[in-house]
């Protein structure tokens, strides 16, 4: 095992070692003191998709975990491999953190070797650089966890450290950049957020240093590296999904492959995406505050961002008189220089960090896409405080760990990071299912948005999934409803479908509520629930202990007396919705989407803003969960029909509430 510092190759130092085995225990110990995440993803995909890939084939079941279900799933094998073989779920969470928390060795590494290199009180300035890092919220939520991103994250920082250690090489290394390229390559591959990093490195790395011409061709062993590494790790399952579906990355880019089996729509996640510029200026202010779904999901506030743009400000601030010098003086032409400049690892850092958050910014704005970033704030801030004060180092070393503490504090103020934290028990997944569902293989039908379908691991092998509902549920009569009914008609009186509930609930409301609801949204299909055949599946839930989920797997058949008067009722509130979408395609997108009638209400899902709009008592409206107003009123669905709409939508994005 070798290493390089300044640009020479040697013995791995006892120092390397000793980090490597610390790292490994403390990410095995902060999952462990975290606790198991049964998220939602988890429930939803994390664990269904392998077991499907594993264990199944695409012709045999369909939308099991809606579009979720063909993201790659090599990514979530090993996690699927422990849990099938049974192994507890502290030891699962344990060696998951522990992998994950090579990020933060490498990180280290970066730190250590290359951007506190010289300078006083050096081991000061990465001990801070790295606690700054790792106090991440969105970096510990996902450590440990059945989350793909930190697992991503790890060859991220790998490649990143090489590129790093190629800043103080005296020449290029093709080998190393072929390295570097796979690295990328791999984690783009798992998955595709990974190419923001790839290209922001690429650029960094250009930028950072003056190239020669014979330098500058360090593109080409780079990108051949991150074209092994992409189809080494979506390769084969771009075939599979092409053989089946005509599109290597079915579902989505289908308004390019156009598979006859979804329909040919973009999408283009706008959940945490700044709706202007004002809205991406504000986003580390807004980062600080105790609210979900600013830049992630839960609550997670973090005050590095907010501390950085304002130190960066002071620093600007300072350097202008001197700026302003040099621009009235005039500069004399300097000759290009061929090697490396001492502060070429921290312009390439500071690159790589402006051009990452920008494509982050535009490309989606989930946190959780971004963890090279989060933990690269850490050592930025420290860089950034320490130019600021650089003759008041020991001052600004004690301001910075007081500032730590104040950190730390807000951010436990929150909780628990995970998403749904659950203490550790035997296995990952406790389950009770009826003994007739382990014995018999069925056909489950989901026809809501959340599909559940774990549930999957505990019932025969041979059972199958088939997704109706999800964020873009299919139309009988659509693409896709060819092979749904094929699915029905294979497992035609096998066929039940999950009617998900709690035991509360279930106590108060009744099961036949479940029955209605649920002949509700398949009267499409021409089916209804059997429900004096319906067995019970019971999820524990930690958080709510005496309200766990529960759910019913009921018989269906053929026979709805509902399909008629809602097909005719689906037209007309269908062309009040198409109206609506034409008038206001920003917000309303991917439009078209098959109508649900949920609740007495007549539904259509937009995935790619979170907007779900409505029909019910003659009024239409629509809702986006997490930004306000939670309601918006569009008139009457006869001022649609007939040409005079009293409330036509502002036709601009929703603005979050701050």
């Amino acid at each position: 095992m070798t290493t390089t510092t300044n640009g020479r190759t040697g013995r791995t130092t006892p120092q390397v070692i000793f980090g490597l085995i610390a790292t490994l225990l403390a990410g095995a110990a902060a999952a462990f003191l975290l606790g198991k995440d049964l998220n939602w993803d988890f429930y939803n995909y994390h664990l269904y998709s392998p077991l499907a890939y594993w264990t199944q084939d695409l012709k045999s079941e369909f939308m099991g975990a809606g579009m979720q279900r063909y993201l790659n799933p090599l990514g979530y094998l090993p996690f699927y491999w422990m849990v099938a073989a049974g192994w507890h779920s502290v030891i699962i969470g344990m060696l998951l953190g522990a992998f994950h928390s090579l990020s933060v060795f490498f990180l280290w590494r970066i730190c250590n070797e290359h951007l506190f290199k010289d300078g006083i009180r050096r081991r000061d300035w990465v001990a801070l650089a790295l606690a700054f890092g790792i106090s991440s919220t969105v970096f510990l939520s996902a450590l440990g966890s059945s989350f793909l991103d930190p697992s991503a994250c790890v060859l991220v920082m790998a490649g990143l450290y090489l590129m790093f250690a190629e800043l103080d090489a005296p020449a290029a290394n093709s080998r190393q950049l072929l390295l570097v390229g796979l690295l990328f390559g791999l984690s783009t591959g798992l998955k595709p957020t990974g190419a923001i990093f790839f290209t922001a490195a690429a650029l960094a790395y250009w930028m950072a240093k003056p190239m020669t011409w014979r330098r500058t061709l360090f593109i080409v062993p780079l990108a051949i590296g991150g074209a092994i590494g992409v189809v080494a790790a979506h390769g084969w399952w771009s075939y599979l999904l092409f053989r089946e579906f005509g599109n290597p990355f079915f579902p989505f880019a289908n308004e390019i492959f156009r598979s006859p089996d979804f329909p040919s729509v973009a999408f283009d996640h706008a959940r945490f995406r700044p709706t202007g510029l004002v809205d991406a200026v504000l986003l580390p202010f807004q980062m600080v505050t105790f609210r979900s779904w600013i830049y992630v999901e839960p609550i997670a506030p973090d005050l590095r961002f907010a501390t950085l743009v304002i130190v960066a400000v002071c620093l600007l601030l300072k350097q202008l008189p001197q700026l302003a010098a040099k621009l009235h003086i005039g500069m004399a032409a300097v000759p290009p220089a061929t090697q490396a400049s001492p502060n070429a690892p921290v312009r390439f850092a500071l690159q790589f960090c402006c051009i990452a958050y920008v494509l982050w910014q535009v490309t989606s704005g989930n946190g959780r896409y971004a963890l090279p970033l989060m933990l690269f704030a850490g050592p930025m801030l420290v860089l950034a405080v320490r130019h600021l004060f650089l003759a008041y180092q020991p001052s600004a070393i004690v301001g910075l760990a007081v500032l730590l503490l104040v950190h730390a504090f807000h951010a436990a103020s929150a909780g628990n990071p995970r998403w749904s934290p659950a203490p550790w028990t035997k296995d990952w997944l406790e389950i009770d299912v009826a003994a007739e569902l382990k014995s018999e293989p069925f056909g489950f039908i989901t026809p809501d948005l959340n599909s559940y379908s774990a549930i999957a691991f505990a019932l025969h092998p041979d059972s199958r999934f088939l997704g109706l509902g999800g964020s873009f549920p299919i139309d009988p009569d659509g693409p896709g409803g060819s092979r749904a009914k094929r699915f029905l008609a294979e497992h035609r009186g096998r066929t039940r479908i999950l009617l998900g509930t709690s035991i509360v609930r279930e106590r108060t409301a009744g099961r036949m509520t479940l029955v209605r609801q649920a002949n509700e949204r398949i009267a499409g299909w021409n089916l209804r629930v059997v429900p004096d055949d319906c067995l019970k599946i019971t999820l524990p839930d930690h958080n709510l202990v005496d309200d766990a989920p529960l759910f019913f797997a009921c018989a269906v058949t053929e026979g709805s007396p509902l399909r008629d008067r809602q097909n005719v009722e689906r037209q007309k509130v269908a062309r009040v919705f198409d109206r609506i979408e034409r008038t206001c395609p920003m917000l309303f997108r991917p439009a078209g989407g098959y109508i649900l009638f949920v609740n007495g209400r007549w539904v259509r899902e937009y995935s790619s803003t979170d907007i779900r709009m409505f029909a019910s008592s003659g009024r239409v409206r629509f809702t986006r969960f997490e930004y306000g107003p939670f309601e918006v009123d569009l008139g009457t669905v006869d001022e649609w029909l007939h040409g005079n709409p009293a409330n036509a939508p502002e036709c601009k994005p929703l603005q979050r509430v701050f």
